[in-house]
């Protein structure tokens, strides 16, 4: 299948996480290798990364291509969007209401979830999760348009109340080379305040 396919992907993870991405037309710019020589400014495999940071959130990401907004589905809770070589990466961002808790708020937002993607074409085939008091971490796969993908996420509550995705998001037979190889080092940089 061809690198540079659109295919309309609503991922279970970010949605419940804070938001929507759509995997898109791939970028350019090549991954790169495995290095000996780790410098500032990469991460272990010689892949250049930059800092995303709030004033309670850091993490590094990828140095890749943007994604272009009008590729993302309700954008207001993406924060960044970065693809590469068949690995999408994003940021989401949402203040979780008062009262809730953010383990309720994750679990409500997955139950709500599977009921919006029919209206997509999306089948959700399986799904892994471990949701805590301010973390969680969920595995997706589902298929869109006969191609199966595979979602890697982590979400973290602030002591703001606001909650950060994280998602990985590739084909599920690509994934394992294209995105496997940046996630111990970027979930390794995330801090929280």
């Amino acid at each position: 299948m061809n690198k540079n396919i659109i295919i309309v992907v609503l991922v279970v993870v970010i949605f419940a996480i804070g938001g929507y991405f759509i995997f898109m037309k791939q970028g350019s710019a090549p991954i790169v290798s495995q290095s000996e020589n780790k410098r500032p400014g990469e991460f272990s495999n010689g892949q250049r990364y930059q800092i995303y940071q709030t004033d309670n959130f850091q993490v590094k990401y990828p140095y890749w291509p943007n994604v272009d907004k009008k590729n993302i589905l309700e954008p207001e809770n993406i924060k960044l969007a970065v693809a590469n070589e068949g690995c999408n990466f994003l940021i989401s961002s949402i203040s979780i209401p008062k009262g809730t808790t953010f383990k309720d708020y994750i679990n409500q937002r997955l139950q709500e979830s599977n009921n919006k993607y029919d209206k997509y074409g999306i089948k959700i085939t399986k799904i892994t999760k471990d949701i805590k008091d301010t973390s969680a971490y969920i595995e997706s796969e589902f298929v869109v348009n006969n191609v199966a993908v595979k979602s890697v996420s982590y979400g973290y509550f602030t002591s703001q109340g606001v909650s950060y995705g994280i998602a990985f998001i590739a084909e599920k037979n690509n994934f394992d080379k294209v995105c496997q190889p940046l996630i111990k080092e970027v979930i390794e940089s995330v801090k929280i305040k």
